[in-house]
């Protein structure tokens, strides 16, 4: 009698585990899918490590403004090539694995709901491609930008966990929305103009030109 009484309490605790762990299995195929639906609202799509270190390597404009003190500082040495640092850029780039890229469309779904809810219409956009890359070249930057090209850390994964601790200032979504603005500003000059007048600031025509005494020690910034 007590052994079918515990009998039938496994057996009733086994239906609600099997019942809880098919419920949390339906809502993260229902997120999934949201997901999938939601970040394909914002044109983008990841770049293989062989893809991303080409596009990488091709911003030739961006290198070519490189002093020696930029060579020096993200190869932590003293009288690097810019080939030497060229070759650590290409070897820095990586493949994205299913998590990594189920946390940049989450956020990037989670970005567009608020653009719809707010009703707020994005400037035309070209097709956004990410990239992931060690930050050890750019000092363990989270992430920069190249033209319509978003360049993420490859600690890209562990973002949400971070944004859990409350010390950290790592947010996923803003990291997006930071980056996303460069591109779309970039890539639109009149709606770059209109967003930064919103903060009293004004589109110069042409780059500040740095004097002559700060030039050759100035550091880039991508």
């Amino acid at each position: 009698m007590k052994k079918e009484k515990n009998s039938k309490k496994k057996g009733i605790v086994k239906k609600i585990i099997l019942g809880a762990v098919a419920v949390l299995v339906i809502v993260a195929a229902i997120d999934v899918i949201q997901t999938k639906i939601y970040s394909s609202k914002i044109p983008h799509r990841f770049a293989t490590a062989e893809e991303g270190s080409k596009l990488m390597l091709a911003n030739t404009d961006y290198y070519a403004k490189y002093n020696q003190a930029d060579i020096d500082k993200r190869l932590e040495t003293t009288g690097g090539t810019l080939d030497e640092l060229l070759d650590a850029s290409e070897k820095s780039v990586k493949d994205f694995n299913f998590f990594e890229k189920f946390v940049i469309d989450n956020n990037l779904a989670k970005m567009y709901r608020k653009l719809e809810k707010n009703n707020y219409t994005l400037p035309p956009i070209e097709e956004i491609v990410f990239i992931k890359a060690n930050m050890g070249l750019e000092g363990g930057a989270s992430g920069y930008t190249h033209k319509s090209e978003i360049y993420v850390s490859d600690l890209i994964g562990s973002f949400p966990f971070l944004d859990l601790i409350p010390e950290s200032d790592i947010n996923p979504e803003e990291f997006l929305w930071h980056e996303f603005f460069h591109c779309i500003t970039r890539n639109n000059p009149d709606f770059r103009k209109d967003a930064y007048s919103l903060i009293n600031f004004t589109i110069e025509d042409s780059d500040f030109e740095l004097p002559p005494c700060v030039k050759d020690i100035a550091l880039s910034n991508p």
